[in-house]
């Protein structure tokens, strides 16, 4: 087996606390396993040259539940992104930019990036 020639010593598994202008990248549907809906975990990237962090990538979940409908809502509305009344293609949100609040949160013991708060660049 050949030998990975990468140091992983200085990978940073979170980013710092903070406010970062990011681009949607990606997105898909899913359904919950706890609640049964379905949810729409987009992937973001930062998208600032001049961070250390500049693309690295980060998820944001909103939910289909019908009570759980404002943060897409939020979110779309912090991208930019203009909808009517018959819905929306998920894919049509690509390459839209918003800044996210990130914070950390510990999960099964590890440090994680979590997304706090979304708004319109």
């Amino acid at each position: 087996m050949p030998k990975i020639p990468v140091n992983l010593d200085d990978v940073k598994d979170v980013v710092d606390p903070g406010w970062y202008l990011c681009k949607v990248t990606g997105e898909e549907i899913r359904t919950s396993e706890g609640s049964g809906y379905d949810y729409i975990n987009w992937e973001l990237e930062i998208d600032e040259p001049e961070s250390e962090f500049h693309g690295q990538k980060l998820w944001y979940i909103t939910s289909l539940k019908p009570t759980a409908l404002s943060m897409l809502k939020n979110f779309l509305e912090a991208c930019g992104f203009v909808w009517n009344s018959d819905g929306f293609h998920s894919e049509d949100v690509l390459g839209y930019t918003l800044e996210v609040q990130v914070a950390h949160e510990e999960y099964e013991g590890r440090m994680q990036n979590r997304i706090k708060n979304v708004r319109a660049v």
